[in-house]
């Protein structure tokens, strides 16, 4: 029996972060209070301290709306952002990985230097000036509505290199191996052996790679909205939570920001816990790159 718990001990913060993941997206339409709804809110509520005898167990802010209710909110916004732009850094790095890892020569080396130029720029950096262009580029009018677009687009663009650089470090080692010159003997396309027989074996480093991203894209997203940057106020993600609340940190009403920036760090504590254990479980790692 222990040694069952054991063995399912590993996976204990990735089944919490699926668990937490499928309640954020059920539980803002079981919140205590619609934050978006303006005739639910009451001024007279404004500053309610926390009270898990009140109406507002978490407290509420300067404009009587429940911090429960924009917690909920705010983690299904910072959580969908997340997983978006980490899907498309998959989309991105995986690809370029493969045929960098499959094809040597000047194509593997422009991959490669692309990868090295992204890698001098700091994320968050790569992310603000991305994001900048593209709100630019962009219609005034529709910058407000195509907000998560544009966040989803500037932190999968920051993070896709990740990705690739693994990819191809792990490609190379499986190129070597003798399946993949059994399946080359066989008459296998490229094509074939990439997606048949190298993908699933370097399947482990990239889910492991992508776990820890997702606790890397939300504060990369908290960052950009805590500037000022990401979503607008009508759209409270936990960056803009904070940064609404640091106004009346020192006033008294600490729960406006301590409660989104506790919220805000456990949830990326658990996305690098959950990578960092299915990284012991499957037996491989992050760590192979260019």
């Amino acid at each position: 029996m222990l040694a069952s718990i054991d063995r399912l001990t590993p996976w204990r913060p990735a089944f919490w972060l699926v668990t937490l993941v499928a309640l954020v997206v059920v539980l803002p339409g079981l919140s205590p209070q619609d934050p978006m709804d303006s005739a639910a809110i009451q001024l007279a509520d404004a500053f309610t301290p926390p009270s898990w005898i009140a109406s507002f167990p978490f407290g509420s802010d300067d404009q009587g709306r429940d911090i429960l209710s924009l917690l909920l909110h705010g983690l299904r916004l910072s959580l969908g952002i997340a997983a978006l732009s980490v899907g498309l850094s998959l989309l991105i790095g995986v690809p370029l990985g493969l045929i960098a890892g499959w094809r040597r020569g000047a194509l593997d080396s422009l991959i490669t230097r692309l990868a090295d130029i992204q890698l001098t720029f700091p994320a968050v950096l790569l992310a603000m000036l991305i994001d900048g262009v593209l709100r630019i580029v962009l219609p005034a009018a529709q910058s407000g509505p195509l907000a998560i677009a544009v966040l989803v687009v500037a932190i999968g663009l920051a993070n896709w290199v990740a990705f690739a650089r693994v990819v191809r470090g792990s490609t190379r080692v499986e190129m070597a191996k003798t399946y993949v010159l059994a399946a080359r003997s066989l008459g296998t396309g490229r094509g074939g052996i990439l997606f048949r027989h190298v993908m699933p074996n370097i399947a482990g480093p990239v889910i492991v790679l992508g776990t820890i991203t997702l606790g890397t894209a939300i504060m990369t997203e908290a960052t950009l909205s805590f500037l000022g940057i990401g979503l607008p106020p009508t759209q409270p993600s936990l960056g803009a939570l904070i940064a609404r609340g640091q106004n009346f940190l020192f006033s008294g009403e600490w729960w406006i920001a301590v409660l989104p920036g506790v919220t805000l760090a456990l949830l990326i504590g658990l996305a690098n816990l959950a990578g960092d254990r299915l990284r012991r479980q499957l037996g491989g790692g992050a760590g192979s790159g260019v």
